[in-house]
């Protein structure tokens, strides 16, 4: 919501792409033996090309602001369905 690149693990709900749909280069193995080299170079990346990365997750900034209205259709579909 305030603008920045989200990286995450694959623990949990981060693993699929319906929970946290972002870009899979976003989610690092954190079992993984190059895990820190990998955080490590895509920080210096996401730094150095921020509005590139930035724009990767308009989507997902667009998703999360829309969650409310989801939410309440969903309640409103709950108590009063359509026939």
């Amino acid at each position: 919501m305030h603008g920045c690149c989200v990286v995450t693990g694959l623990l949990g709900s981060a693993r699929n792409s319906v929970d946290i749909p972002i870009h899979a280069e976003y989610k690092l193995d954190s079992e993984s033996e190059n895990f820190e080299s990998k955080f490590e170079l895509l920080m210096k990346d996401i730094f150095s090309n921020f509005s590139m990365h930035h724009e990767r997750f308009d989507a997902y900034r667009s998703r999360i602001m829309g969650e409310s209205a989801v939410f309440k259709s969903q309640v409103e579909d709950f108590f009063l369905p359509r026939n």
